[in-house]
C-alpha cells in the first residue's frame, strides 16, 4: 500500500521584498546565538532586511541596486514631517527614491493618517491616499481663506 506524503503547500508567484526581508531577519537570529554567532553579521543582515522591507510588495526579482542605493540619504527625520508644506509633501510623494515606510511615517506625522491602513495598501494606493489627504487639506485652506475674506468684506 502506498502512503500519501503530506506536502507543505508552497506559496506561488514571485517572492516579494517583504517576504525576503522576513527570511533575512530570521537568518540574522542564527548569528545572534551567544558563543556561536557573529554579532557583526547579525547586525548587517538586519540592516539589509530593513532596506529590503522598505520596498514592500515588489517582486524581489524586479529590484535593482538602484532601488536600494541612497535610501538613507533621502530620509527626513520624523520631526521634519510635521512642518512640511503641501508642495513639499507632493515632492516627497513623487520622489522615486521614497520608500513606503517613509511615506507612511510622513502621513502619520503630517496628516494623522492611520499607519495600519496605509501599511495594508499597495505602494501606489498608499501614495494616492496620502495625495488625497494633501488635496483635502489644501481645499480646506482655500475654503478658510475665502470665508475669512468674505467675512472682512461684510464688516466693511
Amino acid at each position: 500500500m502506498k502512503q500519501k506524503k503530506d506536502r507543505i503547500r508552497q506559496p506561488t508567484g514571485p517572492m516579494t521584498a517583504d517576504e525576503t526581508a522576513r527570511i533575512i531577519k530570521e537568518i540574522s537570529k542564527l548569528y545572534e546565538i551567544p558563543g556561536a554567532g557573529n554579532h557583526r553579521v547579525a547586525v548587517a543582515l538586519k540592516k539589509a532586511a530593513t532596506l529590503i522591507a522598505d520596498l514592500g510588495d515588489q517582486p524581489i526579482s524586479k529590484i535593482s541596486k538602484g532601488d536600494l542605493y541612497g535610501r538613507e540619504n533621502h530620509a527626513l527625520p520624523v520631526q521634519d514631517f510635521s512642518n512640511l508644506s503641501i508642495n513639499d509633501v507632493r515632492a516627497i510623494l513623487s520622489d522615486p527614491q521614497a520608500t513606503k515606510t517613509r511615506l507612511i511615517e510622513m502621513a502619520l506625522v503630517r496628516f494623522g493618517m492611520p499607519k495600519s491602513r496605509l501599511t495594508k495598501l499597495p505602494f501606489e494606493e498608499a501614495v494616492d491616499a496620502i495625495m488625497a489627504a494633501a488635496a483635502n487639506e489644501e481645499s480646506l485652506e482655500i475654503i478658510a481663506k475665502n470665508a475669512d475674506q468674505s467675512g472682512r468684506e461684510r464688516q466693511s
